[in-house]
């Protein structure tokens, strides 16, 4: 059978025997339909301004409902398949934010404000417009307070932005699309980029490779000020840490003194609670302890109303290395779990729920614990699809049916488990079966 012909629109001023006006017009039909121009294939965006759509996204275009320049504030950077890259500004529920007698804090924040004060010195002699800074040391010791005045500072004062890159997507979005989009609209925007734990991001050697051409690679970007923290200044290689073009300063970040910790108690507390205290005695017994830790007493004592001594009692009690798993007494449990006079399934139930309990104690003591995330985010629209997208992918942990098994050596009791487990924890549910089948046996014993 044949296939029918593709019709040729005719032209108004063609004759049907004009057939070299018929060859014409069907050339310019495929032309005009199949074949696009070259020039238009090397066609593409000229960024230059921002599309602002609700609250706090701000997206790069060259549409005519623009911003010219994005909010101060801090930013996150994303991507999404509707609109490509953007920025997403949060919305901040901090602490209340002072500046406290730390040596550090002078040393940071009076530093990067009198280096935003000499742009054209760095460039009279032939220098890049930019630092980095690298705080580091114990935990809860003001890190993170101080990235925070150092960005509302910029902010407040300079109009600035705040980017943070927290892992490595976050890296490769600020690699790829700050100085592609955001220098290319905003030119002389000063901006500060929060890199906190950095030793967890330089895990990967890739990650660390791309950070370090983004401090000093060929294309480095001006005025910026990288600040970077790490409670484990030892896991990071000598590329970051001794080459002062990367980061320029690093800071020890230590316990805080007793000066400091009186002038951020008194920053707290209001004059009737510090006439119901004994400061000399707090400042007594909070020696050694982190401002985390003084403000965790104020909320235990003031707010919550607990005892001070066990409130501080229970303050060392986080200071103290905790016992890995295989440290712990092997899974067992009391006659009064076991109590008589209980039928088998009853005893069977009891067992199996003192275990599960434990196994949960377990698992939770091998967890690592993240601190509290301060960023309050509104609802970002464009990331709804792909967080559904992330869960459709596949079931979580408590979706899904248990499928590990774990027995006693005499395969008469089981515990099975959906969720990953370490060695120590596989071998911990093991115990805990064998626990239970010698209990059961126990308790059949004295039930004859």
């Amino acid at each position: 059978m044949s296939q029918p012909k593709k019709r040729i629109p005719r032209s108004p001023k063609r004759s049907d025997t004009n057939i070299i006006n018929r060859q014409k017009l069907l050339q310019e039909l495929l032309n005009s339909e199949e074949m696009p121009s070259e020039k238009n294939k090397e066609e593409k965006v000229n960024y230059s301004q921002w599309l602002k759509r609700g609250k706090n996204v701000f997206i790069p275009t060259d549409n005519a409902k623009t911003v010219r320049t994005v909010e101060p504030g801090f930013y996150s950077m994303r991507i999404a398949d509707a609109i490509g890259f953007y920025l997403f500004k949060k919305d901040l529920k901090l602490d209340e934010l002072t500046r406290l007698s730390y040596q550090e804090y002078d040393e940071v924040l009076d530093g990067i404000n009198k280096f935003w004060s000499r742009k054209e010195k760095f460039k009279e002699y032939g220098f890049s417009f930019k630092r980095g800074m690298l705080l580091y040391g114990p935990p809860g010791t003001g890190k993170t307070s101080l990235i925070n005045l150092l960005g509302y500072d910029l902010i407040n004062n300079m109009g600035g932005v705040v980017l943070t890159i927290s892992n490595g997507h976050e890296l490769e979005l600020y690699s790829r699309y700050i100085p592609e989009i955001f220098r290319i609209i905003e030119p002389d925007r000063p901006i500060i980029v929060i890199i906190e734990d950095i030793d967890g991001l330089c895990e990967s050697s890739s990650a660390e490779t791309e950070l370090i051409n983004i401090l000093d690679g060929i294309e480095q970007l001006e005025n910026v000020v990288y600040v970077a923290t790490t409670n484990f200044m030892e896991k990071l290689s000598k590329r970051l840490t001794n080459r002062p073009n990367r980061f320029d300063r690093r800071i020890y970040m230590g316990y805080p003194s007793r000066l400091v910790r009186e002038q951020y108690i008194k920053f707290k507390l209001k004059p009737a609670d510090l006439e119901s205290i004994n400061l000399k005695y707090w400042l007594d017994q909070t020696e050694n302890m982190t401002i985390s830790h003084v403000g965790e007493l104020i909320k235990s004592v003031i707010i919550l109303d607990n005892d001070l001594e066990e409130s501080l009692r229970n303050l060392r009690k986080l200071s103290e290395k905790p016992k890995s798993s295989v440290e712990y007494d092997k899974p067992g449990w009391s006659d009064k779990e076991m109590a008589s006079g209980i039928g088998f399934a009853s005893g069977w139930g009891m067992a199996a729920e003192a275990a599960m309990k434990k196994a949960k104690k377990m698992a939770s003591s091998e967890s690592d614990v993240k601190e509290e995330n301060h960023f309050v985010e509104d609802e970002d629209p464009y990331q709804n699809d792909s967080k559904q997208e992330a869960r459709e992918d596949g079931p979580s942990p408590a979706d899904t049916e248990f499928t590990e098994t774990y027995e006693s050596e005499d395969g008469e009791v089981y515990i099975e488990s959906n969720v990953p487990l370490t060695d120590g924890m596989a071998e911990a549910l093991t115990n805990i079966a064998a626990s239970i089948s010698e209990h059961m046996k126990d308790f059949l014993d004295n039930e004859e």
